[in-house]
């Protein structure tokens, strides 16, 4: 007897990113994929005979069971970027930076097979001028790790993720802080990032495995930030202090 295929829903997959790439990765491997996106616009293209187009909301998991009678795998990968000074940011964004990255993970939290979140390793090391996003990926890393005990008697496995970006306000305190921003935004894009397709195939290969490793750490800088990882906790701060928040030049 043939085994269905998997069903798989991913979100956040806006063409050009990690999700859409790991919708494709998905697809090769056999896979039935639900990609979600806020705008059905923003995917277009991505659609085909295994890929079907879903606008996100937070019944639309509740569809797909209706639909295929199960969802096997779940990918959070929905997120939004939150760069610059902590304080710059109003309550009104914060609130909707830790809706996206964080408790949408808790929303589609369901009875599945195996679901799969996806960090960043500022969640576990932060770093000046990223502490909106950092704090909201940390949050989702405890998430995460509470999934993967509360859930393990049933069988379900919670793989945690973690891969190796910003408009200042005119009033802002860190003005003048500009220019080591701007660096701290370029460092991801400089240091060596893995293409979404190298992000893909990792993500996917390690979420089809029969027995899934519960934490990924990928991109090709995560060796510098597992090592701040295992530092003490003071030495990691002020060297990304130091780093980021040297004295401007005048």
């Amino acid at each position: 007897m043939t085994m269905p295929s998997p069903v798989v829903l991913v979100t956040g997959c806006s063409i050009g990113g990690a999700g859409s790439a790991i919708c494709k990765a998905f697809e090769a491997r056999g896979c039935t994929v639900y990609a979600t996106s806020r705008k059905l616009e923003t995917m277009q293209g991505l659609a085909s005979e295994s890929i079907r187009l879903l606008q996100m909301d937070v019944a639309n998991d509740e569809h797909i069971v209706e639909e295929q009678g199960r969802i096997d795998i779940l990918v959070n990968n929905a997120g939004t970027v939150a760069a610059g000074a902590l304080i710059d940011n109003s309550m009104g964004h914060v609130k909707n930076v830790f809706d996206i990255n964080t408790f949408s993970v808790v929303r589609l939290a369901k009875a599945v097979w195996r679901i799969v979140n996806i960090g960043s390793v500022v969640g576990d090391t932060p770093t000046p001028f990223n502490g909106l996003y950092a704090a909201s990926k940390a949050a989702l890393h405890s998430i995460s790790d509470v999934l993967s005990m509360e859930l393990r008697p049933f069988n379900i496995d919670v793989i945690l993720v973690t891969p190796g970006g910003f408009t200042q306000p005119e009033d802002s305190l860190y003005k003048r802080y500009l220019p080591n921003i701007l660096r701290r935004l370029n460092a991801s894009q400089t240091m060596g990032p893995w293409s979404a397709e190298e992000f893909a195939e990792d993500v996917v290969s390690k979420s089809l495995m029969k027995r899934p490793p519960a934490h990924v750490m990928n991109g090709k800088s995560w060796q510098v930030f597992y090592v701040f990882k295992w530092l003490p906790r003071t030495w990691s701060l002020y060297l990304f202090q130091r780093m980021y928040l040297s004295k401007p030049e005048a």
